[in-house]
């Protein structure tokens, strides 16, 4: 990939795309890659956005730590 975008005279894939891309490509591109996200990463983007913006805590979370801290004292005074 370094070799192509060379080749073409940019940096980075994103140079490349933003260069050659209309807003209405661009907005296809981030609509498919947002549908496919397999790395959590969209996730995590909106959870910082619903925290951000609309006060979201994630309660899952927390009862699963606060779960996994009792576990932990458990263990410890059974030692």
């Amino acid at each position: 990939m370094d070799e192509l975008l060379a080749h073409c005279g940019f940096d980075s894939a994103f140079e490349m795309i933003k260069f050659y891309l209309d807003e209405l490509e661009l907005d296809d591109l981030l609509s498919e890659l947002i549908a496919d996200d397999q790395s959590g990463l969209v996730k995590d983007i909106c959870e910082e956005i619903a925290k951000e913006h609309f006060d979201w805590i994630d309660r899952d979370k927390i009862q699963a730590e606060r779960d996994d801290a009792q576990l932990q004292a458990w263990k410890d005074r059974g030692l």
